[in-house]
């Protein structure tokens, strides 16, 4: 037998060859956006798939690395996520995530940030050119409204209202914080989706409205399934909800009764123990009555989002007028 025959050899020969040209593993969809619209249940729902191969980290944010070495936030929050971030804006670490589904007949991701960060369209186009996206979209103040929740209940916003962050969002974008904060931004879809219609085909990308998963979740999903191109009859469970933000009413009680510093301590050791739960509860009660969209901000907001509520109507066909009331 041939030197360069012998199974040893082959073997060799078989492993410097895949040093050298590595099989290439990437996403074949990608969940691009809106935040706060249901897109981790979808992922979630897309995961239960045996056919369908979603990564660990559901948001690697990969194609949105060249936008967040800048971006900055309050007490530097963002800084302490960064730079797992940009370990996987390394394409090899990136690729990483998809070894796994290797043979799965769809593999995907669902970063959010993806549709409001500028150049995340050509940077998509130019790596994964036959990829299918997926949007998802809800009323965009309520969206806002969520997100601002969000970020009170992880004590991260720190304007007194969701007016007050609002008239801070400009000021807060020039100094770098980060998209969490981008409130009203994000919120200008069809904005957001033009250079994706541009750049993509119209049959690669597909649209949900947040109202029609929260109506009938099965079949928005069993379309999702068909679009990413598995069984549409698997039937996942729906039944759970994911990433729901709900009335950040621990943000609005007096750090007193939360914190942790040594003052905080003291003022609860004069609480008598079988006080404490029912004073958290009621101020949790009325903490949940104030924490609400006042009529003007919602009003003004309205105003703004309407001629991009309009184009997005258009190309949608579908009735978009409840976002606009």
């Amino acid at each position: 037998m041939a030197e360069h025959n012998r199974p040893g050899s082959v073997r060799v020969a078989a492993a410097a060859a895949r040093k050298r040209w590595p099989i290439v593993t990437m996403p074949t969809f990608l969940i691009i956006g809106a935040a706060k619209t249901g897109t981790t249940s979808m992922y979630e729902y897309l995961q239960q798939h045996p056919d369908i191969f979603m990564s660990a980290v559901k948001e690697p944010w990969h194609f949105a690395s060249h936008a967040m070495r800048r971006w900055t936030g309050p007490d530097g929050d963002w800084l302490q996520l960064r730079a797992r971030y940009l370990d996987l804006a390394r394409m090899e670490n990136y690729e990483a995530l998809f070894e796994g589904g290797t043979h799965a007949l769809a593999r995907g991701e669902a970063s959010a940030i993806y549709l409001h960060t500028e150049g995340c369209a050509e940077r998509i186009r130019a790596a994964l050119p036959d990829a299918r996206l997926m949007v998802l979209f809800r009323d965009p103040v309520d969206r806002a409204f969520s997100q601002f929740k969000v970020n009170l209940q992880q004590n991260r916003e720190t304007a007194g209202s969701f007016a007050e962050a609002v008239r801070l969002e400009e000021e807060r974008i020039r100094q770098g914080w980060s998209p969490d904060f981008h409130y009203v931004r994000r919120g200008f879809y069809y904005r957001q989706l033009e250079p994706y219609l541009r750049l993509f085909p119209r049959e690669h990308l597909r649209i949900y409205l947040y109202e029609d998963i929260v109506k009938d979740t099965a079949v928005v999903v069993r379309d999702a399934y068909a679009f990413l191109g598995v069984d549409p009859d698997f039937t996942p469970d729906t039944e759970r909800r994911y990433n729901i933000s709900g009335t950040p009413a621990r943000a609005a009680l007096p750090r007193l009764l939360r914190g942790a510093s040594p003052v905080a301590a003291f003022v609860r050791c004069l609480v008598p123990k079988v006080l404490r739960q029912p004073i958290r509860l009621r101020l949790k009660r009325v903490a949940e009555k104030k924490i609400v969209v006042d009529p003007q901000t919602r009003a003004d907001l309205i105003k703004e989002y309407r001629p991009d509520i309009l184009k997005l109507q258009e190309m949608l066909g579908r009735d978009l007028g409840p976002w606009m009331s």
